[in-house]
């Protein structure tokens, strides 16, 4: 799991603009294909599984499991590390949103520039045609 957020990271910090419109366009489906991919279910399920886990063996009385897991003799050791592991995985999955949202902000801006400069193009054209039909006209 580490893995996937590691590609789904690189993924968001690949700052490459589209040249025009259409690609533009696809780096932005693209983009919201990606926020399925951290928002789903396998991941949000890992998180929630680890987290109800953790609850369970801090609550022997409740969970009968527990009890034979905290004999074990390095028990502490090995609830830090798994919550250690739980923190990366759940800070991974803050950064993995933050990043998300910022590229979205800046695919956004680079569709919405791609969108003007083909509009300005296509007045320009048509003011050129404009100014060679009074021309000729004249």
């Amino acid at each position: 799991m580490l893995q996937q957020f590691k590609t789904i990271q690189k993924k968001m910090e690949d700052y490459v603009l589209a040249p025009e419109v259409y690609s533009s366009h696809l780096m932005v489906k693209e983009h919201v294909e990606l926020k399925a991919s951290i928002n789903s279910d396998a991941v949000k399920g890992v998180a929630q599984r680890v987290q109800r886990n953790i609850g369970q063996l801090r609550m022997p009385a409740l969970h009968p499991e527990a009890f034979t897991a905290m004999k074990h003799p390095n028990f502490v050791i090995l609830m830090a590390q798994i919550e250690d592991m739980f923190g990366v995985l759940n800070d991974l999955l803050i950064s993995a949103e933050r990043l998300w949202q910022e590229k979205s902000v800046l695919l956004d801006q680079c569709l919405q520039l791609r969108i003007f400069e083909r509009d300005a193009e296509q007045v320009c054209a048509l003011v050129h045609v404009c100014m060679h039909s009074t021309c000729i006209d004249a």
